[in-house]
């Protein structure tokens, strides 16, 4: 009898050999091909994609008609960072379908997704400029401000030391944009 076996870890398996944690012998029957994987949160551009073939099958499951995702719902989908990874995005569309059976599915749709931005048009149509750079800044600020949290597991004075700004300035840019550090804490690539 012959089988093949597909094993997936978050964890890195050499090091957990080198310490002992796991056993050398199992670790090398394991690894003929590694395949690494990044999370979904490095890869936005798989989202729209894995959304979509996630309706249609939940549609057929349903038997309902495919919803749409209109633009607003991609860029929200596509700014929250999937710490479930896919798993986590083909639930979050199945709730989704489940509890909203209209023709469009909308970002107040998925309210489990704490810390995805609220869509917003591109400030370069805005046609008052001061408007526009505000938009842009708040952009930036968040961005900026959730990778170095994401980097540092949430540690927020390592994320501030890191941005060159004090701890209270960066306390005072997550309130702004309500980022919550708790939600960055005990993170892998998983």
């Amino acid at each position: 009898m012959r089988c093949r076996i597909i094993a997936a870890t978050n964890d890195d398996l050499k090091a957990k050999v080198a310490s002992g944690e796991f056993r050398k012998d199992l670790y090398f029957r394991l690894k003929v091909v590694s395949v690494n994987l990044p999370p979904l949160r490095d890869r936005p551009d798989d989202i729209p994609r894995l959304a979509d073939i996630f309706i249609q099958r939940n549609a057929q499951e349903l038997g309902i008609s495919l919803p749409t995702l209109p633009r607003e719902t991609i860029v929200f989908l596509c700014s929250y960072d999937w710490p479930g990874n896919v798993r986590e995005l083909e639930n979050a569309i199945a709730q989704a379908m489940v509890f909203n059976r209209s023709d469009r599915i909308l970002p107040h749709d998925f309210p489990e997704l704490e810390g995805a931005t609220p869509y917003r048009e591109p400030a370069i149509k805005h046609k008052n400029l001061d408007k526009a750079r505000q938009i842009f800044v708040d952009d930036f600020e968040k961005n900026f401000i959730r990778e170095g949290l994401r980097h540092t597991l949430g540690n927020v004075v390592e994320a501030a030391k890191s941005a060159g700004i004090s701890t209270q300035r960066y306390y005072q840019i997550m309130k702004k944009h309500d980022i919550k550090a708790g939600s960055f804490k005990n993170r892998s690539s998983d």
